[in-house]
């Protein structure tokens, strides 16, 4: 990555509220996407559930394998609800990392336990950065979005030419259930879907894969278990509710997991997709 980044805290933000550069101020309290008592049961969900820790896991190695030192990185992740994903990339010492969210309230969250990211609050819809990050994630953000290519198309945009995108979202329609209601999402992606829309938004995919793929079955079991009942994050099933013993179980499976997917092994299926895409670099004209 290039050392001479353009800073982007050089765009001025439209007003400062609790310390926090606000450049979509009208929507810092629209929490309809996310509510807030969603965001407070997901605090109260990650750390003991292991589908949260094996998302980290992966992003984290995936993103010291694609993003090398020594060359400085400006690093943007959007949509970082409470910051859980942000304690994994901290770890990762040559990326200057920035964070939004649309929601003031998910922002203060994440700010208590990320003290030294730099927030913003931001609109995907509405971004003013071009070309101003080496890199974007977006870890469970699209699915959230009635309009995901013309966020994509603002990623882009914000990215500059050979930046990468990491992003994962959940996979398979056909595992759509009350807990996907419950959180707001818009649709579950197929692969194929995803990788197709990423290219006509000016993105060449070099990674792609499902996870959560070796316990697949009991995900399946548990949608289908769990269908007709009432949607929520701590009583989802098989991600969230589990005694611990199991929970230390499938933990320990999906370590392995990751094991191969660090490695290039692409999973066919699992209730999760993870991609690794880079924009497009187009010669100037002559």
């Amino acid at each position: 990555m290039s050392s001479n980044s353009l800073d982007p805290r050089s765009i001025a933000p439209t007003v400062t509220i609790d310390g926090i550069p606000c450049y979509g101020p009208e929507f810092a309290k629209d929490h309809s996407s996310f509510p807030e008592a969603i965001l407070q049961e997901l605090s109260r969900v990650e750390e003991h559930s292991f589908w949260y820790r094996c998302r980290r896991r992966i992003i984290t190695e995936l993103t010291k394998k694609y993003l090398k030192p020594p060359s400085p990185c400006h690093y943007l992740e959007v949509g970082c609800g409470t910051g859980y994903v942000l304690q994994g990339l901290s770890q990762i010492q040559h990326l200057h990392i920035y964070a939004s969210d649309i929601s003031l309230e998910g922002l203060r969250r994440a700010r208590q336990s990320n003290p030294t990211i730099r927030f913003m609050q931001l609109d995907l819809m509405h971004s003013p950065f071009e070309e101003a990050f080496d890199a974007v994630g977006a870890f469970d953000v699209l699915e959230h979005i009635p309009d995901d290519g013309a966020v994509l198309r603002n990623i882009a945009r914000a990215l500059k030419p050979g930046g990468y995108f990491f992003l994962t979202v959940p996979q398979h329609p056909l595992l759509w259930s009350p807990t996907d209601v419950y959180a707001r999402h818009h649709r579950r992606y197929t692969r194929a879907g995803l990788v197709s829309l990423l290219q006509q938004e000016n993105f060449d995919v070099c990674y792609a894969s499902s996870f959560v793929s070796l316990l697949f079955p009991a995900l399946v079991l548990s949608r289908v278990t769990n269908k007709g009942k009432p949607g929520s994050l701590s009583k989802a099933g098989f991600e969230t509710s589990m005694p611990q013993w199991l929970d230390f179980i499938c933990d320990v499976t999906l370590r392995i997991e990751t094991f191969f997917i660090v490695r290039g092994w692409s999973f066919p299926w699992g209730g999760s997709l993870v991609i690794v895409a880079r924009k497009r670099v187009f010669d100037n004209p002559k």
